[in-house]
């Protein structure tokens, strides 16, 4: 796993610095998400929902942006801001993509666990849908989030959202 991590930002920056890519364009977005699936504090797996917003830059095959997630469950949340990569296919319309993250958790509360500050991944498998006519994208994911050591006494944190939906606006 840590070795696909590394080749993300290899490949960004290949593509990026390449010279026979000058040509390629750069497109800049924002936008904001939701998504609804099971979290895992201390083996208790009840529905959870994350919300968030995103910034990133948009190439013709790679993705790069920065996250902020807030996810919650009755007894617990946590503040996760991530760095995330993206692999998608160059065809029109709609763009099946696979991409990883790697990140921080910077703040949370919790009834059950003394919550801390602990590094936090994700990895996320979905689709981009280039809104006709307009200088939006839909991306449809699932995606998996895991905050190791998340709370003193060596428990974790695990989020699967099952579905979750992000609408960027490109500028």
């Amino acid at each position: 796993m840590r070795k696909f991590l590394c080749l993300v930002p290899c490949a960004l920056c290949l593509y990026v610095f390449a010279p026979a890519h000058a040509g390629i364009s750069i497109d800049f977005y924002g936008g904001a998400m939701m998504g609804a699936g099971p979290m895992w504090v201390v083996g208790d797996a009840n529905g959870g929902q994350s919300f968030g917003a995103v910034i990133g830059a948009d190439m013709p095959i790679v993705r790069g942006e920065i996250e902020y997630n807030f996810i919650r469950k009755s007894d617990t949340n946590a503040h996760i801001g991530m760095l995330n990569g993206y692999i998608k296919a160059p065809i029109p319309v709609v763009k099946p993509y696979i991409g990883v993250g790697i990140g921080q958790v910077f703040g949370g509360d919790s009834d059950i666990v003394n919550v801390r500050s602990a590094p936090a991944y994700q990895g996320m498998v979905g689709m981009q849908i280039d809104v006709p006519g307009a200088p939006l994208f839909l991306d449809l994911e699932t995606r998996l989030l895991s905050a190791p050591r998340f709370a003193h006494g060596g428990h974790n944190l695990a989020h699967w959202d099952i579905l979750r939906l992000k609408l960027r606006y490109q500028f």
